[in-house]
């Protein structure tokens, strides 16, 4: 039962109910009036600034400590290494079309989505260490997404 309202949750969050409208609307065709779309474009224009200032509000939470823990150094070469590679040698091995390879691993070599913050606090997990995680992928993904891209690609 406890699994069934996390669940039901999930699928009504207010993030999934807009992913939800902005599908029907694409898939429905209907035209936006344009001062709600302005609206809208303007509300999407802030979207990043705000999550990274949430990140750097948690960041300040982060300890000198938590950076010599060798798990986060594991994690964002897992993350912006391993994961391309696994992603590029299966869909070689499926003999998927080279331009969606390409496409694929590139987006798996990706840094942590801001927003995953905001799901941690949800969720009452540890945000600034999840902060740190993100802050360190991005910091990292100058360096592994252009080797990503010569190695793999």
């Amino acid at each position: 039962m406890q699994n069934a309202k996390k669940i039901i949750g999930a699928v009504f969050a207010p993030m999934m109910i807009g992913a939800y409208l902005g599908i029907a609307v694409y898939l429905l065709n209907i035209q936006v009036p344009s001062p709600i779309n302005r609206a809208l474009e303007s509300l999407g224009g802030v979207t990043t600034p705000l999550a990274f200032l949430i990140i750097g509000a948690r960041f300040v939470e982060v300890k000198k400590s938590d950076f010599t823990q060798a798990g986060i150094y594991c994690f964002s070469a897992l993350k912006l290494l391993i994961t391309p590679a696994i992603v590029y040698a299966v869909m070689n091995l499926l003999g998927i079309d080279a331009v969606i390879v390409q496409t694929t691993v590139l987006i798996a070599a990706m840094p942590l989505a801001a927003s995953l913050v905001n799901f941690v606090q949800i969720h009452n997990g540890d945000a600034a260490y999840t902060s740190l995680c993100i802050a360190l992928t991005h910091l990292f993904s100058l360096v592994s997404i252009p080797l990503v891209a010569v190695l793999l690609l």
